[in-house]
């Protein structure tokens, strides 16, 4: 993982970022984090700060914090990884689509259908 320098990501000095990757295992795809899990996302607790672990490595990898209006989404589908490589910062509606879950499935049938259940048009943004 790249390193960022304390000043792009100004919570996060050397020794957290130290100890940020001291809890991830670094397979040859996916890197998984060992420290604590919540909803099966990993978690970084710093103080009176908490992060999800794959926004922060996200945001060691580019040097940047994530835009608020973006989610992560795990190309990989292991919400335990934290490969920057396996992950990547989208508007909400990009990772439901991508999903592999009931709301993914059923919202790419409706994209690909043009119609939502009660017939409207979704290709009309006024129809939404």
């Amino acid at each position: 993982m790249t390193q960022a320098s304390p000043s792009a990501l100004p919570l996060m000095t050397p020794a957290l970022i130290e100890r940020f990757n001291g809890y991830i295992l670094k397979g040859v795809g996916c890197w998984t984090w060992r420290g604590p899990l919540r909803r099966g996302y990993g978690m970084f607790y710093f103080g009176y700060n908490r992060r999800p672990a794959h926004r922060l490595s996200w945001e060691l990898e580019h040097g940047v914090e994530i835009d608020p209006d973006l989610v992560i989404d795990h190309l990989c589908r292991n919400t335990a990884c934290v490969n920057p490589s396996h992950l990547d910062a989208v508007p909400q509606r990009t990772n439901v689509l991508r999903g592999m879950g009931p709301s993914g499935v059923k919202t790419r049938r409706i994209v690909e259908d043009g119609v939502c259940v009660r017939g409207h048009d979704v290709t009309k943004p006024e129809a939404w």
